[in-house]
């Protein structure tokens, strides 16, 4: 298999169904990790918040805030890629199964 120089397997490299199905089940383990990370992410932002109405470091909670919610849309835009990566690795599954 080749992959780009950010790291992503290139679908035409990939011959076979198994190897359809291990990046699959790789892309999978990714979603679960990118889930965990969102929702970590977003609460923690939301204690931030909280602490940020208070009267110890207003502007340093703010800014957690902040850096937690750029944060969760990265975790966002990753979890909708792998979504749109899956569809691609399945329609390439079907043309090798077709061969």
């Amino acid at each position: 298999m080749r992959f780009s120089e950010d790291g992503i397997c290139e679908l035409d490299s990939i011959t076979s169904v198994d190897e359809c199905e291990a990046y699959k089940d790789f892309l999978g383990h990714e979603k679960y990790r990118h889930l965990k990370a969102l929702h970590a992410s977003v609460h923690e932002s939301s204690i931030r918040r909280a602490m940020a109405s208070g009267r110890e470091r207003p502007e340093y909670h703010q800014a957690i805030a902040s850096f937690e919610d750029s944060a969760a849309t990265r975790h966002r835009q990753d979890l909708d890629g792998i979504t749109k990566r899956i569809k691609e690795i399945e329609a390439h599954r079907a043309t090798l199964e077709v061969e």
